[in-house]
């Protein structure tokens, strides 16, 4: 079973060393960080889970099949918006984004943590709204 790591002490609770797994390049054990949950499939004869995982010595991304997750995680849908504006200040317009991906957390909270270092969409002056599972997820911490 892959050991689950979590920062603790302060208001961080989000996912910062995922699970120990070889390196890509020299097979050496490292820590890995999620980035995301490609696919989930129960029925599956290769592999239940599909994760997208970091290498924390190499820094390479990559893919990760596995029966196995650390104990005490859920699958969480995210949905980020990014709405689009027009900035007055420097008279430019920002455009409209979404991204939606999978990913494990502990819980909601955690989800929206990890949710900032897992997606892939650049935001510069949009206001984003970050949806767990359909419902509007906001910082406990603020």
């Amino acid at each position: 079973m892959a050991k689950l790591r979590t920062v603790t002490g302060g208001t961080a609770s989000y996912l910062k060393e995922f699970t120990t797994l070889p390196c890509p390049v020299d097979r050496e054990a490292t820590q890995h960080t999620q980035q995301q949950v490609l696919a989930h499939w129960p029925e599956s004869r290769q592999a239940k889970w599909q994760i997208l995982v970091k290498c924390e010595k190499c820094r390479l991304i990559h893919l990760w099949k596995t029966n196995e997750v650390p104990e005490g995680l859920t699958l969480y849908q995210v949905r980020v918006h990014a709405q689009g504006r027009v900035i007055p200040e420097l008279g430019q317009e920002v455009p409209t984004m979404e991204e939606s991906f999978m990913l494990l957390a502990k819980d909601r909270q955690a989800a929206y943590q990890q949710s900032q270092f897992s997606r892939s969409m650049p935001t510069s002056g949009q206001l984003v709204e970050t949806y767990i599972d359909g419902e509007v997820e906001r910082d406990a911490r603020f």
